[in-house]
């Protein structure tokens, strides 16, 4: 049994390191307004985080180009990072995916 269970963990591990996240970051303002995260949530139907640590930033779960997310939100005061692997140290806070 604990074998099966390495197998799984290690599987785990394999898509971890190949989820990719959208990073998003205001451009001319210090924060996103609340309603941006529930446009893009339904808009995009993913997953939107945020930390109270970095208000200019928001993280999408999965990879979105820029256009996608001008098309949802109506405007393009931010830039886009993709950025692969839940560990990847540029990501700007760990999602909470556990």
């Amino acid at each position: 049994m604990s074998e099966f269970l390495d197998l799984v963990g290690m599987h785990v591990e394999g898509l971890r390191k190949q989820q990719k996240f959208t990073v998003l970051r205001k451009t001319n303002c210090p924060a996103w307004v609340p309603a941006a995260s529930g446009q893009l949530a339904t808009g995009l139907m993913t997953d939107v985080y945020s930390s109270p640590k970095h208000l200019d930033t928001l993280m999408l779960f999965g990879e979105f180009s820029k256009e996608q997310i001008e098309r949802v939100l109506g405007y393009s005061t931010f830039s886009v990072e993709v950025i692969q692997g839940t560990d990847n140290p540029k990501l700007p806070f760990r999602p909470p995916l556990d």
